[in-house]
């Protein structure tokens, strides 16, 4: 139901869904695990929060190995996190500046 709702970008509901469908796989199919914390992963990327994508991420590699998509996923990551945390001291020094004036 996560992949439907990736498909109509809803990402939030498709995390909300990636997520329990985690808690309910937990260690009775590890496998499937891996592919749902890759899904998850992927729409934390989409929603703009690259720190919990990149964990998910980091898990899944462990196994899905194999996959270069996946090792993309984590470069996307350290990029986006790279791109808010340069906003945020963009942004940071311009209050700074203004309180200067």
């Amino acid at each position: 139901l996560g992949c439907v709702h990736h498909r109509a970008r809803q990402h939030g509901m498709a995390a909300l869904l990636f997520g329990k469908a985690l808690r309910e796989a937990g260690a009775h199919a590890p496998r499937v695990s891996h592919e749902v914390l890759y899904n998850l992963g992927v729409q934390h990327l989409l929603l703009g929060r690259p720190e919990a994508a990149f964990q998910c991420l980091k898990q899944a590699c462990a196994v899905l190995d194999g996959r270069p998509r996946a090792w993309i996923r984590l470069a996307e990551c350290c990029f986006a996190n790279h791109l808010l945390k340069q906003r945020d001291d963009v942004s940071s020094s311009r209050q700074t500046s203004d309180l200067v004036r």
